[in-house]
């Protein structure tokens, strides 16, 4: 008879691919699946592995941001390459809290350099990895007086983290001053001199006038004590 040709098309196939759920940076990986009407194994890829890489069917998250996660079956000698389906994958910023450490200082000393604890980093996240670190400050200065006054944390940013902050509190606690009776003499039968003071230990412009509470001295001799050495005692200053 007459000789025919003829070509075999393959099947046309489609896939079935969901859409994903949205992410936190710092969230496990997860397993994407999809299904294709042909039956054969559908094959997964990222657009953008900055933000997220496909391992088999295996999700893994590298920063936040946006890709799709592309869904593809490419194909045999019976069916043909189906249609990809990309599917959104939306990765959002997991919070960071930045505390100001609690410390403490000298009246009259400078303030120190305050440090700050993290909680809330991912995989192998630190501080140096942040985009703009933040700062730690408290309104106190040198001439601040004793009491607790707050650290307040503020400024930094990054891509992968949402930073919220927790006060910490400076301390700044009282100097050591020494107060000292000079020396004296006087004539058996005299009355006692004025007793001089003096002062070690005094911050900023500080003076003995500054005191809350002046400092006294005492003496156990009087007029009518014999010749001798007595001790002058200086007490009472706060």
């Amino acid at each position: 008879g007459n000789q025919v040709t003829f070509v075999t098309l393959q099947y046309p196939q489609t896939i079935t691919f969901g859409v994903l759920a949205d992410k936190t940076y710092g969230d496990e990986d997860f397993t994407v699946s999809a299904t294709a009407s042909s039956g054969l194994a559908v094959t997964f890829s990222s657009s953008d592995p900055a933000v997220a890489t496909v391992t088999g069917g295996n999700v893994h998250i590298v920063k936040a941001g946006t890709t799709q996660i592309i869904a593809s079956q490419p194909g045999n000698t019976t069916y043909s390459a189906a249609p990809v389906v990309p599917q959104l994958l939306t990765i959002g910023k997991d919070t960071l809290l930045v505390t100001a450490d609690d410390t403490a200082r000298i009246y009259g000393e400078a303030n120190p350099v305050f440090a700050m604890s993290y909680s809330g980093f991912h995989f192998t996240d630190t501080p140096e990895d942040l985009d703009v670190l933040p700062q730690a400050a408290s309104a106190t200065g040198d001439s601040t007086d004793t009491g607790v006054y707050p650290i307040t944390v503020s400024g930094g940013s990054d891509n992968n983290y949402v930073l919220t902050y927790a006060a910490g509190s400076l301390t700044v606690r009282k100097a050591l001053l020494s107060v000292a009776a000079q020396d004296t003499s006087r004539i058996y039968g005299q009355v006692n001199p004025v007793f001089r003071l003096t002062y070690a230990g005094f911050k900023n412009q500080d003076s003995p006038d500054s005191l809350d509470v002046a400092a006294i001295t005492t003496t156990p001799a009087d007029s009518a004590s014999a010749t001798g050495i007595y001790p002058i005692v200086p007490a009472g200053a706060g």
